[in-house]
């Protein structure tokens, strides 16, 4: 609404955007009403990122400026987007319900900042109190407060909440639940809620500094940590690192070497605990406190074994290294294709496997051409080591079906060996066109054979990207 009224104020058009779930409508609105600026909230941010994946700089490099808000995006996204966007302003906001935006940090002007969450507007006052309402100098994490806030935009009280309001508003200050600090240059550092920070012996942990460093590890795409109480009986709490991985098991032992040379030792976590996803609440904000209900419970976390954490990491990878594929490790992969299911156990598939990069080029070429012909996707791939070909007799009914299966099963054992792949499938569509009908003759395909899965194989030059999953798509029926 803050961005609403100024933008009709100064007499710009607003483009309400139907959601973050398909990136496609920025780029349908960047040229159908010529949007300038972006406003979303952080995770949204994220979902764009990995939607767009090598396209992102070139469609929201065209905004003259972006501003999430609603919250702090991560330190590791803050780099990520300055680094792609040059020509792009970014500015965080930090608000609450109770403020509006009233902290706002130019990322882009002072990268070097871009852990805090900036400074007040003009007109607006912060400062920081201890425990007992004293105030505080609060320059450093050892000295940090209670944020207050005062200003023209602070709310005038609770609807129908009197006490509420005198508990929140006193003396003319907003008192708020997060810990900050302020550098001698005048940013705010958040170091959380005042009731997330982990008490480790009388240490103070600020959940935020343990994720921000945490974030830095190249195998982690999103995390969180939280304080949990020391199993040992000893320090009273320590933390507890949740984390989704960027592709697959993150090694335990790894992420804490690294963690260990970057933070002191009692700040380390005790426990790393790998999710597919971090909970959030309907502001698209972390919930630490659904992720402490989820410790208390571990019921979905004792959920995630080796085998369901391969199914959810797998990305499509689309271009890969000049490193070979073993033979053994692809006799294994090509065996877990034919250990697929098949309608009647009629097993009427055949997997073709190109090996030359020569032949895979040309088939590569000549497919493009004919798609751009015929008005077919194909969206490409660069330097796979193996190319298969998952073929169906036309007859077989269950023939698309039986395909379908061996070609993801022969994806998910790659990935489980650290190997990349993805799905092409503008076969399906053009392979009783002369051109291609001819290469797949020379492969030996069988004239009744669709070609229902091409599955390029290789050691992947760059993770895959995950792209936004559509929620909503579960649907139980009352028994």
């Amino acid at each position: 609404m803050r961005v609403l009224r100024s933008t009709l104020f100064l007499g710009a058009t607003v483009v309400l955007q139907n959601g973050f779930t398909f990136a496609k409508e920025i780029e349908t609105n960047i040229e159908q009403h010529h949007c300038t600026a972006m406003v979303c909230v952080p995770a949204s941010i994220e979902v764009i990122y990995r939607q767009m994946q090598e396209r992102f700089a070139e469609i929201i490099g065209r905004f003259r400026y972006i501003e999430f808000g609603a919250g702090s995006a991560s330190v590791d996204m803050k780099k990520k987007l300055l680094a792609l966007l040059p020509h792009t302003r970014l500015f965080n906001t930090w608000g609450s319900t109770e403020t509006c935006g009233a902290v706002f940090l130019d990322i882009t002007s002072y990268p070097d900042k871009a852990a805090s969450i900036g400074k007040p507007l003009e007109g607006i006052e912060v400062k920081a109190v201890d425990s007992d309402g004293n105030e505080v100098a609060a320059r450093d994490m050892d000295t940090a407060g209670r944020m207050l806030l005062r200003g023209e935009m602070r709310m005038e009280g609770y609807w129908n909440a009197p006490e509420l309001t005198a508990e929140t508003i006193r003396d003319d200050w907003l008192y708020t639940n997060d810990l900050i600090y302020v550098d001698s240059d005048g940013f705010i550092f958040m170091l959380g809620r005042v009731d997330d920070i982990i008490n480790v012996g009388g240490e103070k942990v600020s959940p935020v500094e343990v994720e921000n460093i945490a974030q830095e590890y190249d195998g982690i795409r999103e995390c969180a940590c939280i304080g949990v109480d020391d199993p040992e009986g000893i320090v009273g709490q320590v933390p507890v690192l949740y984390a989704v991985a960027e592709n697959g098991m993150l090694e335990e032992d790894a992420l804490l070497k690294y963690l260990a040379g970057r933070m002191e030792k009692y700040k380390l976590p005790q426990e790393l605990i790998q999710v597919d996803e971090l909970p959030r609440n309907k502001m698209q904000k972390l919930d630490r406190k659904a992720l402490q209900r989820m410790y208390a419970e571990r019921s979905s976390v004792d959920l995630m074994n080796p085998v369901i954490c391969n199914l959810l990491a797998r990305r499509s990878v689309r271009s890969f290294t000049d490193q070979p594929i073993d033979d053994r490790l692809l006799d294994m992969i090509l065996k877990t294709g034919y250990y697929a299911p098949s309608g009647h156990n009629m097993q009427t598939w055949r997997f073709t496997v190109l090996k030359s990069q020569e032949k895979i080029e040309q088939l590569k070429e000549i497919t493009r051409a004919k798609a751009a012909e015929k008005k077919v996707h194909f969206y490409g791939f660069e330097n796979p080591k193996v190319l298969v070909l998952v073929s169906n007799d036309r007859r077989n009914k269950d023939g698309a079906q039986d395909a379908s299966c061996a070609a993801e099963n022969m994806m998910l054992a790659a990935q489980s060996y650290g190997i990349g792949s993805v799905w092409l499938n503008p076969l399906m569509t053009l392979c009783d066109e002369p051109e291609i009908r001819e290469l797949l003759d020379s492969y030996r395909v069988p004239d009744q054979h669709i070609v229902w899965a091409a599955v390029a194989l290789g050691y992947p030059k760059a993770p895959g990207k995950l792209l936004a999953k559509k929620e909503d798509v579960v649907y139980f029926v009352e028994s």
